[in-house]
């Protein structure tokens, strides 16, 4: 497809943002008002100005994103923009709540945390989705985590058993396994100690190797030795897992230890509590329930919750995961009242993300001044921190954009979605998504909005969002329409008049204008960003 000159005034026309709206806060609750008056001290102190308020358009943009995770429908623009009731913000977050799509999101992301998109297979991933989306949301937090970590039974009567299949390791050997157990279980033991309690303990076992300052190598083997009875049954689907109790009967894991020397270590966790003797339960029934009666268990997801709406954690450095007197808590208080509440709300997290989501530092533009513009200020969340689009944000953006017209069911759409999954997969591998480098996950969003498919159905197609738009027929008509579509805002007013520029250049044909309009909207880094 022809992408003409006009394209390179565009992307320079998409820096500017709407301006703040005037509609007035809806009433606190306590939460809310903690964290209004929390932030207010802190930018005080640190002599911070904070950003501007954001405009209803942003806000919608920001909150479909981070609840629902796609952008928003034109047709939701235009109704919330009519909409002038002063909690109508509180009343759209009451909204996304409570859509089927705000727990499709929450299993999307779950799954992608507990089982990497590289790491199991399409069909794994998806019982895990649907257990996750289904039994998982009728659990609270704690139940869903010691579901997940002590789950046995059938793939397909099961979901959550696929959390411990995809992450088993690697197989130990046959002369071996009745000492040791079928598989080194050290992607299991790493992974639960990171989603669960932030720790990034790994299992590399050399002398010269880092490893977490404050934890020594026999922990991560103490934990690791709960899974060694772990069993799994089959060769395909379905597949099923069980606890026997007749292999690793000793219950010893031999490793190295920071010197290279062989160590060896029982059932022990990180606290020095141990598998109690009467074996009463599975080892891994005891350490689901260890897990979660460890005092980072609750700070741990609620620093998730906060990362997810923030771009970063409560800590020195961005990441959620990574507790440690190596990356201190900047604000204690603060998780601490986050925890408090959640294990109030006995791990519902919506009463939390709508005191979140009501409060003034969430409703901060991204833009930066003078005070708050180097990135050692982004801590105190004087502004909202730019937020890369993951790449399923960036696919059900684009199957929202697709979905206003006849595409939602038909084939097309079914096969867009698959083709957008497989480029995800082969790209992504095995990594977390947060652990790739910036640079990287950009190329593989803008990739994803190029493939061939996709990108001819956003813009070719009779009933692609050009089209419909084209079909309003005046040029303001459908700049309007494209904007608020693509981008979920109406052009500026200098936007709206440079375009008019470019378009009366193209006058005698408009059909690669439009679509070189489009592309350029959903190529921009307002597109790919959640501001």
């Amino acid at each position: 497809m022809r992408r003409s000159a006009l394209c390179a005034g565009l992307f320079a026309l998409l820096a500017v943002l709407a301006e703040p709206s005037s509609a007035q806060q809806p009433k606190v609750d306590p939460t809310t008002e903690f964290l209004n008056q929390y932030f207010a001290n802190q930018w005080k102190a640190q002599k911070l100005t904070p950003a501007e308020r954001t405009s209803d358009e942003e806000f919608l943009r920001r909150v479909s994103l981070d609840i629902l995770g796609r952008i928003a429908t034109a047709d939701e623009v235009r109704a919330f923009a009519k909409d002038a009731a002063p909690d109508k913000r509180a009343k759209l977050v009451e909204q996304l709540l409570a859509s089927p799509e705000f727990a499709a999101n929450r299993s999307t992301i779950w799954t992608n945390w507990l089982l990497p998109r590289g790491s199991a297979t399409a069909l794994q991933r998806a019982q895990l989705h649907l257990w996750l989306e289904e039994t998982g949301g009728q659990l609270n937090y704690q139940q869903m985590v010691e579901q997940l970590i002590a789950a046995t039974g059938k793939t397909n009567d099961n979901g959550a058993v696929n959390f411990v299949i995809g992450n088993l390791g690697l197989a130990t050997p046959a002369d071996k396994q009745t000492e040791d157990g079928y598989f080194d279980m050290t992607p299991l033991t790493a992974r639960t100690l990171r989603l669960f309690l932030g720790y990034r303990l790994t299992a590399d076992q050399l002398p010269d190797h880092p490893f977490h300052p404050d934890f020594k190598p026999e922990q991560f083997w103490g934990v690791n030795a709960f899974f060694r009875q772990t069993q799994r049954y089959g060769a395909n689907n379905p597949l099923e897992l069980k606890d026997n109790p007749n292999v690793n009967t000793k219950g010893t894991v031999t490793f190295l230890d920071k010197e290279g020397k062989k160590q060896t270590t029982g059932p022990v966790f990180l606290d020095g509590r141990k598998l109690p003797a009467d074996g009463k339960k599975a080892r891994r029934q005891v350490l689901a329930e260890f897990v979660t009666s460890h005092p980072n268990f609750t700070k741990t997801y609620a620093n998730r919750i906060w990362g997810h709406f923030f771009g970063r954690g409560l800590n020195e450095r961005p990441a959620v995961d990574d507790f440690g007197s190596h990356n201190k808590v900047v604000h204690p208080e603060l998780l601490d009242r986050l925890a408090k509440d959640l294990a109030a709300a006995r791990y519902n997290p919506r009463p939390l993300i709508r005191a979140i989501c009501a409060s003034d530092v969430y409703q901060l533009k991204s833009v930066t001044n003078a005070t708050n513009a180097k990135d050692d200020r982004e801590v105190y969340f004087s502004r909202m921190p730019l937020k890369l689009l993951t790449p399923e944000q960036v696919t059900a953006s684009a199957m929202t954009l697709l979905q206003a017209g006849k595409n939602a069911e038909g084939p097309l759409f079914r096969k867009l979605l698959g083709t957008a999954e497989a480029h995800i997969t082969r790209r992504v591998g095995d990594s977390a998504w947060e652990d790739l480098p910036v640079q990287d996950r950009i190329i593989i969003n803008v990739s994803l909005l190029n493939l061939r498919d996709v990108n001819d159905a956003l813009l070719g197609s009779n009933d692609s969002p050009v089209a419909r738009a084209v079909a309003l027929k005046e040029p303001a008509k459908v700049v309007e329409e494209m904007y608020v579509t693509a981008l979920n805002r109406r052009p500026t007013d200098k936007e709206a008049a440079q375009l008019k520029t470019l378009i009366d250049k193209e006058a005698k044909d408009l059909t690669n204008v439009w679509q070189d309009l489009f592309w350029a909207l959903i190529n921009s880094s307002e597109f790919i960003l959640n501001h």
